[in-house]
């Protein structure tokens, strides 16, 4: 397993991701929970004296049932009784009174006219048996006078209500009469009218709220009539209207009997038109009890219940008794929710980044490495937050809230930075910051201090080298996670204090703390996981190292011809935003297999060539086998995979074109030479600062061979190499863009015009100058690597056009 996850590159399948988040949910549950495995603590008897400091076992939540009953009654008690308020009630009886005035006119002119015609009849007439019948026919109008006015009451319904009929048939039954009547009800109702105002009194203890099917507004009982203070008025109305009466009815019999009776009347006929509403009012007190929430008592880990010396009360026990029976439930339903959170946050981010971010591909090492360090990171902060409990605990003055800022929050954050990229270490960011906070504090909002430290850390430490860079970037990240932690305060409305003082240095000393520990922990994670960190990379910089010395003794040449390689690949990891450190150690080292067979490769070579006493086949097989010979070297050494990759990537696949050139020259006529047999078969490069290396490689070889080497040719040299290696596929593997590819060849161009600058010509001796004449010229040998003759023309270097051309 270990061995599997130090291999670069290796991809995560599914069920690789999917232990992997399983064990990130169960440690990170463990670690942001630690009081999960924790004993239930004994309930001490009421009226025994504490012993010693006793103290909450677990971090809870304690319900008081009687503050929270005794707050929502007061909430439902604020709540307005409601009155529906409708005048609709009030048109309908004045329709109705103008109907059974109607109604009741009719009849008693009929009846009028029946008594007239009845009573003429009788004048008319002396037989005494007809005296008796027309007194029958009568008693029978007089009926049917009563039968009227019980139909004028059921049509107005006040049925069994006392009406003085006498003094209404005074007045008549005239509509016009009915008219002024209805006016006068519309004039009584200049306010909202209740039943009884004792009895909304009694209801409304806060005001009321009158509502129609257009509004509602609050009101006081004191902008209401009722219906007896509106009985009181209609006489006072009624009476002051008698004129109008008098015109309506036609008559000037209208005294105070008759006020006074159609008063009665209209008081049997006036309704309230504002009605409790009970259900409505029982749903909002129901509202207003819902919308109090639960009143809870926080009860912190550690924290001191009961002091040393002081009695247990009931309320103690009845504490005590709470916090063990929500222990064990609450625990593992927090566990659970922690769990969720952290799957979620895992898999969600993971995933997107993954389809939106290119620079974001994690192979299987990469998210154990973030896995381990996360869960590490939680449970360190959890156990460095019980131990400054501890401290607040017997330091009242400095509470828990005020250490906190000693947490290196930021620690986690900074360790991926270093050893990964930013791309990988902002998704850690997102991903951690939360739970960081839950396991500090115990609150998700002090997330923003930690992403934002975390963040300002980690651009500051990726690329440290020196012990001083790490300790700027955690003082920097300190005081942006204080400066945050500053701003919401004051957003919040929190006063400017001296504790804010004391937190900010809090702050600082917690990311120092966090940056220091990193080159303390990098051996431990560069030996587990096996990654090449620039700690580890500076310490193999050192020319001094045993590989490079003995390069150097067996291979001169080839020592120079890395060192020049690591300049040019330097130069140009900075021009593209890469690890200038780990492209120019992976140069030092890309030959070291030459010092086995110096002597095989040309730029060692003194004197007599060993190839052109050895076919073609058997160079080629010597010349492959530096690389196999490198791997085994480094592997020896403990030189790292992404060394190990250089040595072999550098060549990839290419054609040792000198050796197949001249297996083509030898072979006999007919005889088909495989291009296979001369050929690397190593793997491609797989990411930019190996294929920098090939590249780099190529282009100071064919350096070489440039006879007079001003800017124009070397620049014509970069280009046609670059361009070549492009061509032939070798790039197709890593993720390096065309302009990528055209800030690579200006930065080898530099590097390459800063190497082979003009010289100016001193003027010599003349006996110096005779004696540079007679000596011989040494024509250099070639190499055994592939190197391009090149045309010293500078016109001839079409290259150019073709990368300049590949570049837009």
């Amino acid at each position: 397993m270990l061995s599997a996850l130090r291999s670069r590159g290796a991809q995560p399948g599914g069920g690789l991701l999917a232990c992997i988040i399983a064990a990130l949910v169960g440690a990170g549950t463990l670690a942001m929970r630690p009081d999960l495995t924790t004993a239930q603590v004994r309930v001490p008897e009421a009226g025994s004296v504490a012993l010693r400091d006793l103290r909450a076992a677990r971090s809870t939540r304690v319900t008081d049932q009687a503050e929270t009953q005794r707050r929502r009654d007061d909430a439902a008690q604020a709540v307005p009784v409601v009155y529906d308020h409708a005048r609709v009630a009030v048109d309908r009886v004045a329709r109705l009174l103008r109907e059974a005035y109607s109604a009741m006119a009719v009849e008693m002119q009929a009846i009028a006219e029946a008594r007239k015609s009845l009573q003429d009849r009788i004048d008319g007439s002396g037989d005494s048996d007809r005296e008796v019948d027309y007194s029958f026919a009568l008693a029978e109008l007089n009926n049917r006078r009563q039968r009227a006015q019980l139909e004028f009451a059921n049509s107005l319904q006040i049925q069994g209500m006392p009406v003085d009929f006498d003094a209404l048939d005074r007045l008549g039954y005239r509509t016009e009469v009915a008219q002024v009547l209805g006016d006068v009800l519309q004039s009584v109702y200049e306010r909202p009218v209740v039943e009884s105002r004792q009895r909304a009194q009694s209801r409304a203890v806060r005001g009321l709220t009158l509502r129609n099917p257009r509004q509602e507004r609050f009101t006081s009982l004191e902008a209401l009539d009722d219906l007896p203070a509106l009985r009181k008025r209609l006489v006072e109305v009624v009476l002051s209207r008698a004129p109008q009466l008098r015109s309506a009815a036609g008559s000037d019999r209208v005294d105070d009997r008759i006020g006074r009776s159609l008063a009665q009347l209209l008081g049997h006929l006036v309704v309230p038109t504002a009605t409790y509403n009970a259900a409505e009012t029982a749903d909002r007190q129901r509202l207003a009890r819902h919308q109090i929430p639960v009143v809870v008592q926080n009860i912190a880990r550690g924290e001191v219940l009961v002091r040393r010396g002081q009695e247990v009360t009931p309320d103690h026990v009845l504490l005590f008794k709470q916090i063990n029976q929500q222990g064990a439930l609450a625990a593992w339903l927090v566990a659970l929710g922690a769990g969720l959170l952290i799957a979620l946050l895992v898999a969600c981010v993971h995933w997107f980044a993954l389809r939106h971010m290119a620079r974001y591909r994690p192979d299987a090492r990469d998210l154990a490495f973030m896995a381990m360090t996360l869960v590490l990171h939680l449970a360190a902060i959890s156990l460095l937050s019980g131990v400054l409990d501890a401290v607040a605990a017997q330091r009242p003055e400095l509470h828990s809230g005020l250490l906190r800022p000693l947490l290196p929050v930021v620690a986690g954050a900074l360790l991926v930075a270093f050893v990964l990229n930013g791309t990988v270490t902002l998704v850690f960011v997102v991903v951690s910051s939360p739970l960081i906070a839950i396991a500090s504090t115990g609150d998700i909002g002090d997330t923003l201090p930690v992403m934002l430290g975390s963040l300002v850390g980690a651009s500051l430490i990726d690329g440290a080298r020196r012990r001083t860079d790490f300790l700027r970037a955690g003082v920097v990240a300190g005081l942006a996670a204080w400066g945050v932690s500053l701003g919401t305060t004051l957003i919040e409305g929190g006063a400017v204090s001296q504790e804010m003082g004391f937190e900010g240095i809090n702050y600082v000393l917690g990311g120092v703390l966090a940056a220091v520990g990193i080159p303390m922990i990098t051996p431990v994670i560069e030996w587990v996981f096996g990654y090449m960190t620039n700690l580890r990379l500076g310490e193999l910089s050192n020319l001094d190292h045993p590989a490079l010395r003995e390069l150097a003794l067996r291979a001169p040449g080839s020592y120079h011809h890395s060192m020049m390689v690591a300049s040019l690949v330097e130069a140009g990891a900075q021009a593209i935003g890469r690890n200038p450190l780990l492209a120019r150690v992976m140069a030092y080292y890309h030959d070291i297999g030459k010092g086995l067979y110096p002597e095989y490769f040309g730029e060692n070579q003194r004197g007599e060539n060993p190839h052109d006493k050895l076919k073609p086949s058997m160079s080629v097989l010597i010349i492959k086998k530096h690389v196999s010979e490198g791997q085994e070297l480094a592997r020896s050494y403990g030189l790292g995979e992404e060394i190990i990759d250089g040595i072999e990537m550098h060549h990839g696949s290419r054609v040792i074109s000198y050796f197949y050139k001249k297996a083509t020259e030898i072979a006999p006529e007919g005889e088909r030479v495989d291009i296979e047999d001369y050929s690397h078969h190593w793997r491609k490069p797989q990411y930019p600062e190996a294929a920098l290396l090939m590249i780099a490689d190529a282009v100071e070889a064919a350096a070489k061979t440039v006879d007079v080497p001003d800017p124009d040719r070397l620049r014509g040299l970069v280009q046609k190499m670059t361009n070549k290696i492009f061509a032939e596929g070798q790039l197709d593997e890593c993720d390096l863009t065309l302009r990528d590819l055209h800030k690579i060849a200006n930065a080898f161009h530099a590097v390459l015009v800063g190497i082979y600058h003009h010289r100016p010509r001193y003027q010599e001796p003349a006996t110096k100058e005779r004696r540079d004449s007679n000596s011989s010229t040494q024509h250099p040998k070639p190499d055994s690597e592939p190197t391009p003759t090149l045309d010293p023309t500078p016109n001839e270097a079409s290259g150019s056009d073709d990368l300049r051309r590949l570049g837009h």
